[in-house]
């Protein structure tokens, strides 16, 4: 199916942008504690397919890594018509491995994935750091994302964390469908500063999509949860 495919694991892009040291590590702040830890802020949107958690990373890390992607010189723009493999998409897109920062965003998230069952045997987070922006008129149209094998496991999970907030009715939600029925939506995740949505993938995957934008700037950091194999 035509919208089955979301992009290959490890792009030559991504190869390319391939670093010596961190990109995004320097940009965290280590004394940052997400508000109210326990009880979990972990939520269920929908049949613990997707879940969100409503504050992982602080506000001056989230204005940093916009600022990255502003000035980043190899940041570049995807027109992707629609074909027999992959889906429709347009935004910006900036690809790197980046260990260190994936370490880092794994322990800070870590005591909120033990408390579900779901993450029982996740190990870690994908090093393949995707940045995206998406302004006016940009969009991502309905798609899976697949699992995908790495060195230390599998990703079964996709994390999305959003690095700004989206006004009401400036679009750029993530809005998942029910049994592959666009007519039917089952949840549209917003974008809120800060805040992350985990969704599962692989065979297990929602359709779903990246809304698209009407007003506004749209800022987005994708990484993937990986489990043992």
């Amino acid at each position: 199916m035509s919208k089955n495919r979301n992009e290959s694991p490890a792009s030559s892009e991504a190869i390319s942008q391939q670093q010596s040291s961190s990109l995004l590590l320097p940009l965290m702040d280590p004394t940052f504690t997400p508000p109210d830890y326990f009880p979990s802020l972990i939520t269920d949107k929908y049949n613990d397919k997707v879940l969100t958690i409503n504050s992982a990373l602080s506000h001056s890390e989230c204005l940093s890594i916009i600022s990255l992607i502003n000035s980043n010189p190899n940041i570049k723009t995807q027109f992707q018509k629609r074909t027999n493999e992959f889906t429709f998409r347009h935004n910006d897109r900036l690809q790197f491995f980046d260990q260190p920062f994936s370490d880092f965003l794994y322990e800070r998230v870590k005591p909120l994935l033990q408390t579900h069952p779901s993450f029982t045997n996740s190990v870690g987070m994908n090093s393949n750091i995707r940045l995206y922006r998406y302004e006016k008129g940009m969009r991502f149209d309905a798609h899976y994302d697949e699992n995908n094998k790495l060195d230390t496991g599998k990703t079964r999970w996709t994390v999305l964390c959003y690095l700004n907030t989206m006004p009401k009715n400036s679009g750029g939600e993530t809005t998942f469908f029910v049994h592959n029925d666009e007519s039917k939506v089952a949840v549209s995740i917003p974008c809120v500063e800060g805040s992350v949505c985990l969704h599962v993938h692989g065979v297990e995957c929602l359709l779903h999509k990246g809304s698209e934008v009407t007003s506004g700037t749209k800022y987005l950091l994708r990484t993937d949860v990986v489990f043992s194999k």
